[in-house]
C-alpha cells in the first residue's frame, strides 16, 4: 500500500474514533481526496480499517445510511501531533485575532494548550524546536482579498528545509519573462498575503542576497544534501511583520529595496 493510502486509512480511522455519529461511505467518498472517491474505493478503505481494527462497530444499527465508528482509545497510539500542525493552529489563531474574534481565539488557544498537555514530554521536547522555527518563519499579511492556491507538497518540502537548514534547488517560473529556470537557495521563512512568498538567500551570481519567491511560481523543490549557516541566527524580530506591511502597501515591484523596513534587504524575485 502506498504511503498516501496508508495516511488516508489512518485519517479515516481517527475520524471514526473522534465522531460519536461515525462515518458513512458517502462521507468517506467526499472528505478524503481532492476529487470524490468512487463508492468502491470508499468500501475498500472501510474494509481495510475493519481488517486493521476489528473493534469497528456500526453506529446506527438498522438505519440508513450506515455509519461506522471506532471505540475511544483504539488508534491513540498511532496518532501524534506534529510541529507543522501546531504551527498551523497558531496561524489560525492569528487570523481569528486579525478579524477581532478574540473569544474564538482564546478558545482555540485553550484547545492547543490541552493538546500540548496530552503529548508526552519526550515527544514535545523533540518537536518544540521545530515548532519555534516554523512559528518564526511564517508571517501573515493583513491585506484582504483572494488568496492564490499553492501546492501543499512544495510548502511541506520548504518547511522541512527551513527546519533542517537545508539548501534546496527551486525550479521557478519567472513572471517578468515567462522563462523557467532554477536557483539554489537557503530558505528562511514565508509571507502569506494576497500573494504567498518564500523568503530565501539565493546563491545565484546575480543575487547572492536575500530574495522573496512567489510560492505560486515555484514548480518544484529539489532538496540538496547540503546545509547552510544562517546569515543571522533567525530573521530579525519584526522583520516579517514589517515586510507584511510593505506587501499590504503594494511594495511588490521587482527589485524593490526593503532595507528601509527590514535589516535584511529582500527584493522580490522577478
Amino acid at each position: 500500500m502506498r504511503y498516501e493510502k496508508a495516511e488516508t486509512v489512518l485519517r479515516i480511522a481517527l475520524d471514526m474514533q473522534a465522531s460519536a455519529l461515525g462515518l458513512s461511505l458517502e462521507e468517506i467518498q467526499r472528505n478524503y481526496s481532492d476529487k470524490p472517491l468512487s463508492r468502491r474505493t470508499a468500501e475498500r478503505l472501510r474494509d481495510a480499517i475493519e481488517r486493521l481494527f476489528p473493534q469497528i462497530e456500526q453506529a446506527n444499527p438498522g438505519e440508513l445510511p450506515k455509519r461506522w465508528r471506532l471505540p475511544g482509545g483504539t488508534v491513540n497510539g498511532l496518532a501524534s501531533v506534529t510541529a507543522a500542525e501546531l504551527a498551523d493552529l497558531g496561524t489560525a489563531i492569528s487570523l481569528l485575532r486579525r478579524d477581532n474574534m478574540d473569544v474564538q481565539a482564546e478558545n482555540a488557544e485553550r484547545g492547543i494548550a490541552k493538546m500540548r498537555a496530552l503529548v508526552k514530554r519526550p515527544v514535545m521536547n523533540r518537536i518544540e524546536p521545530d515548532l519555534e522555527a516554523l512559528t518564526e518563519a511564517e508571517g501573515l499579511a493583513m491585506r484582504p482579498g483572494p488568496r492564490p492556491k499553492i501546492n501543499a507538497e512544495i510548502v511541506s518540502a520548504l518547511r522541512d528545509a527551513i527546519i533542517a537548514r537545508g539548501k534546496v534547488r527551486l525550479h521557478y517560473l519567472y513572471r517578468g519573462s515567462g522563462k523557467r529556470g532554477y536557483q539554489v537557495v537557503h530558505p528562511y521563512g514565508f509571507l502569506y498575503g494576497n500573494r504567498h512568498y518564500l523568503v530565501a538567500w539565493s546563491e545565484s551570481e546575480e543575487a547572492r542576497d536575500f530574495r522573496s519567491f512567489a510560492l505560486s511560481n515555484i514548480e518544484r523543490v529539489e532538496p540538496l544534501d547540503r546545509t547552510f549557516a544562517r546569515k543571522r541566527p533567525r530573521l530579525p524580530v519584526g522583520c516579517l511583520t514589517n515586510l507584511n506591511r510593505a506587501r499590504s502597501s503594494g511594495m511588490t515591484e521587482p527589485r524593490q529595496n526593503f532595507s528601509d523596513i527590514c535589516p535584511l534587504d529582500i527584493p522580490p524575485c522577478a
